[in-house]
């Protein structure tokens, strides 16, 4: 494993638990529950909008992480021209 890779998942897990946080926060907040089934329905709720969300987020951080070394190489480590 390179240190690109080990930056990503460093990345990737940061965001992640963020994204669980905040999404068990927001539902939390605007969701009243009394009865055990219902708040089995919102725990299963927000892990799928968490892990929808976590998907979208690993293919983003990938995407800039590798625009962002492909930039640095073009800036730092320029091809030579023959």
């Amino acid at each position: 494993m390179d240190k690109i890779d080990m930056t990503k998942k460093v990345v990737k897990l940061i965001v992640r638990l963020s994204v669980g946080f905040t999404v068990a926060n927001i539902i939390e907040n605007n969701t009243s529950t009394t009865k055990t089934t219902q708040k089995v329905k919102v725990i299963i709720g927000a892990y799928v909008i968490t892990m929808i969300v976590r998907d979208a987020s690993d293919e983003y951080i990938d995407k800039k992480i590798d625009e962002l070394v492909a930039s640095y190489n073009a800036m730092f480590h320029p091809v030579l021209e023959t």
